[in-house]
């Protein structure tokens, strides 16, 4: 009997332990569906997954939604225009990643956030990843500002933008 009881408290000690020696290393996400898609991207261009922000919104990309000051800065830093995507959905799943060239520029980590529809990567942005409140715009991808993508200033960028996605060009 004092060896049943041994045993079972040295089998509790080796539990306790091994829970608290793992506490500090995150387990993976299980990806699914669009995720899967989004991780495979983001690792083609040698990013390290870190941590895992979860699906960050869903919204169906009209017009007027590019007056507004979060989806014009989205939007400033993707490859293709926004009238790519009217009228579809479109969802964005945030990852926070290492080796990525704002990392290494900023020195702090850094979230991507990818934006899928139908089942595909079609653009993300990056930006530093802080627990504190952050103020500015948002990256490409691959950490370039806006100037750097459109050769424009911002005040050109702007005036094309307004001339092109303004109130005057109706909804």
């Amino acid at each position: 009997m004092r060896k049943a009881g041994f045993a079972i408290l040295l089998l509790m000690m080796l539990l306790t332990m091994g829970y608290s020696i793992g506490a500090g290393t995150p387990k993976p996400h299980l990806y699914r569906g669009d995720e899967k898609a989004a991780e495979a991207y983001i690792q083609s261009k040698g990013y390290s997954i870190t941590g895992y922000r979860g699906e960050l919104s869903t919204y169906t990309l009209q017009k007027s939604l590019l007056r507004e000051i979060w989806c014009e800065q989205i939007w400033s830093v993707q490859s293709e225009p926004p009238e790519n995507y009217w009228g579809r959905e479109i969802t964005t799943y945030g990852f926070v990643v290492e080796n990525h060239p704002l990392s290494k520029k900023l020195q702090l980590p850094v979230e991507v956030n990818m934006m899928m529809t139908d089942g595909r990567v079609i653009g993300g942005y990056s930006f530093p990843h802080s627990d504190e409140p952050l103020v500015g715009a948002v990256y490409s991808l691959e950490g370039k500002v806006l100037e750097e993508l459109t050769g424009l200033t911002f005040a050109e960028w702007k005036s094309r933008w307004e001339e092109k996605y303004g109130d005057q060009t109706g909804n």
